[in-house]
């Protein structure tokens, strides 16, 4: 920072340098950042307080294995022939250029956090086959899963709910707040409500779902809906939820039942536990994490039930197992994304 700039908290906090001095605990040596701390302390150790608290961490591959990932699934897959296939080259580089992006992003710091600079709201997203871990300035810890968005305020007051938006899926451990305020995820389906506990919220474009793994909840609605338990319809505008239960939207009814918890969240642990689950639902799973859209050769192959667990820690991975699940099921690539499950 220059000497003639002016020291904004949006400056501090957005600079690479003044990011690693406070990282450092203030012992590198520089004149410069130890002369601004002189002559604006108050603003300075507000700042450093910031990134401090917030120092998320994404989780990218070296480039060598990424290469080299994306080698074997290339040469696993049955590429359709045509005049205007795209070398294999144009994919690696592409690869290698976003995990250069990637390496510089994490060097630098400077994507940590996007500051909403009139009210101070922080808003963090992760792309396909990406996760993050996170800590808010209230000790509570998420985990974003991959194709997510959760956007909340830098800092809480002691006594305020605590609220935050999600789009996406993501795991909450929530540390409860010495003057008993309330945690909150806003979705564009529904309002969680806790005091502290664990619990997954998935909110996407087509699908919504809560599942409680410790403590209790309260799941607020915006209107009545009609709600599913025990065989019994009912109209609600709220439901409480004990561990190992699941809220679920189906068919513009929400369903609560009780459910394997360690398998729903198997996603933390990059698992994906199947369940009966047909291939069709198997394909929104993989366009919600990777962006890939799945054709069917025919109508019966996406009724075709896969049970057991799949490893997600890359769209390779997750491909050839299922090719390799005794399912009879060949998988093509059609281009940069779509993929094509056909019959053996």
């Amino acid at each position: 920072m220059k000497n003639n700039e002016t020291i904004t908290y949006e400056n501090l906090i957005e600079n690479p340098s003044f990011q690693a001095w406070v990282l450092s605990d203030r012992v590198s040596n520089d004149e410069n950042w130890v002369a601004i701390y002189a002559d604006n302390q108050e603003l300075v150790d507000e700042a450093a307080l910031f990134i401090q608290t917030f120092q998320f961490k994404k989780k990218a591959l070296p480039v060598q294995e990424i290469d080299f990932e994306w080698s074997k699934l290339e040469s696993r897959l049955t590429l359709p022939i045509t005049k205007k296939s795209t070398p294999k080259i144009s994919r690696r580089l592409w690869i290698r250029r976003i995990a250069a992006a990637v390496a510089v992003v994490l060097v630098a710091s400077s994507s940590f956090f996007f500051l909403n600079k009139k009210n101070k709201s922080i808003v963090q997203a992760t792309d396909f086959g990406e996760q993050m871990d996170m800590t808010l300035s209230d000790a509570s810890s998420v985990k974003l899963n991959a194709n997510s968005k959760i956007e909340f305020k830098e800092k809480w007051n002691e006594s305020e709910d605590r609220t935050v938006s999600l789009k996406g899926e993501a795991f909450f451990n929530i540390k409860k707040s010495p003057s008993k305020a309330t945690f909150k995820v806003a979705t564009d389906y529904f309002t969680v409500e806790v005091l502290g506990t664990q619990f997954d919220v998935l909110a996407r474009e087509d699908k919504a779902s809560v599942v409680l793994k410790e403590g209790k909840i309260k799941v607020w609605f915006d209107k009545t809906v009609e709600l599913v338990a025990n065989g019994t319809t009912t109209s609600v505008k709220s439901v409480d939820l004990l561990p190992n239960e699941c809220l679920k939207l189906s068919n513009q009814k929400y369903y609560k039942t009780t459910v394997n918890t360690s398998n729903h969240i198997a996603w933390l642990d990059k698992k994906l536990v199947l369940n009966n689950t047909t291939l069709s639902n198997l394909a929104s799973i993989i366009k919600d994490l990777y962006g890939y859209e799945i054709t069917f050769q025919t109508k019966e192959l996406q009724s075709i039930q896969i049970n057991g667990t799949l490893p997600i820690q890359n769209l390779k991975s997750l491909l050839l197992s299922i090719e390799k699940g005794g399912f009879g099921i060949s998988i093509q690539k059609v281009n940069e994304k779509q993929l094509k499950f056909v019959k053996q």
